[in-house]
């Protein structure tokens, strides 16, 4: 059984759509042989990360969260992992980081440091929400057209793909957002849409082993 360690912070808009958004990998009837480490609201802390990844040894980590270009954030935005402190903690791990700016400085840290694979965001990821639809995050289409494309990602990687693979089939995902709201006028502001759609798939990166999966 392969372990994969979540992190789901719920304490702020972003992080609450990260949450909903992310449950829906855990339930996915289509990943088998995963076994979901689930850190979710204030369990996303810095001592229970620590602990999990020294002693469950997780095979891949998907963090969910804030982040800046040295720091992956948790509950209330806690420093889960930090460049030059204790990314060694990820070595030989598949690592995918929802979390702004997280591929720049701690992603290559990480690497250096022995993780197999970081994939996240060189630069800040932008999510676009409907207003309307702040409340009940799952029924936001606008956000579905950023969420859906990272979650093809991790889905993919859980289901047995390579890392490059999963990076290929999330960047379709995002292009097809992106045509589909370049199609039309309907949506007030799609515009900016298409932008920061455009904007997070350049800026989407993997780091260390594309080959990596995590079936050996």
């Amino acid at each position: 059984m392969i372990k994969c360690l979540i992190t789901r912070p719920n304490h702020d808009k972003v992080t609450s759509y990260l949450f909903f958004w992310s449950k829906e990998i855990i339930e996915n009837s289509q990943i088998n042989n995963i076994q979901f480490l689930d850190l979710k609201g204030k369990d996303a802390n810095k001592e229970k990360v620590e602990s999990y990844l020294k002693k469950q040894n997780p095979r891949i980590v998907l963090f969910n969260g804030h982040g800046s270009s040295t720091e992956i954030y948790g509950f209330k935005d806690e420093v889960l992992i930090k460049t030059n402190f204790n990314e060694s903690l990820l070595k030989e791990k598949i690592i995918y980081s929802l979390s702004c700016s997280s591929a720049d400085i701690l992603g290559l840290s990480s690497v250096e440091n022995g993780a197999e694979t970081f994939i996240g965001y060189k630069k800040s990821f932008i999510l676009c929400t409907d207003k309307n639809r702040e409340t009940t995050p799952l029924k936001d289409d606008i956000a579905s057209s950023f969420l859906q494309p990272s979650n093809k990602l991790s889905l993919s990687i859980l289901n047995g793909d390579t890392v490059k693979e999963a990076l290929y089939k999330s960047k379709k995902e995002f292009m097809r957002e992106i045509l589909k709201y370049s199609s039309t006028q309907s949506i007030d502001g799609s515009d900016r849409i298409v932008a920061a759609l455009l904007w997070n798939m350049s800026n989407q990166v993997v780091l260390g082993n594309n080959e990596a999966k995590i079936f050996s």
